[in-house]
């Protein structure tokens, strides 16, 4: 699972590689969790390894295994690396489909069609995020170790977008 967590961890520091500060929803399309500003309670938690990029911590919302299939809306990411600045990351979906992410990600998204053996563009699919329930970061961090039941919530999370299509 270590390989999980640092793929995780790779994907969310390309993520939010962008600009600091509040990406704009008005330029995504309305949905729900588009113009959220602050973690719901509910937010899944980061849970990331001290790797090349630093420390990081942070929120998803909503969690990829409350999404439904057909899912049109954002999924948002606050994340704060090495105790700096937070930043607000939108993944926007339409019908469960990545549309866009925002801020831009420094590899294109992959257009209709398109494949990243042939471009090297981003699959659409893997701008999702998949995020331990909340709660469990402070939990890690008080127990030393990764409790045996945000583990298996976060396996439950990681085969959900494992299976997921492009």
């Amino acid at each position: 699972m270590t390989r999980k967590l640092a793929a995780l961890h790779l994907s969310l520091a390309m993520l939010i590689a962008g600009s600091p500060g509040v990406a704009p929803a008005a330029d995504l399309f309305d949905g729900p969790n588009c113009d959220l500003v602050e973690p719901p309670a509910e937010a899944g938690d980061v849970i990331s390894p001290k790797g090349i990029h630093g420390t990081m911590s942070g929120r998803i919302f909503p969690r990829l295994s409350s999404m439904s299939p057909d899912y049109t809306g954002c999924q948002v990411l606050w994340s704060v690396i090495n105790n700096g600045a937070r930043y607000r990351s939108l993944i926007a979906l339409r019908h469960g489909r990545v549309e866009a992410v925002r801020p831009n990600p420094p590899v294109p998204l992959c257009a209709s069609g398109e494949k990243t053996i042939d471009t090297g563009c981003s699959p659409r699919q893997r701008g999702l995020l998949i995020s331990f329930p909340a709660g469990c970061a402070k939990r890690t961090v008080d127990l030393g170790v990764i409790p045996v039941d945000c583990m298996k919530e976060f396996r439950r999370e990681a085969a959900i977008y494992d299976l997921m299509e492009e």
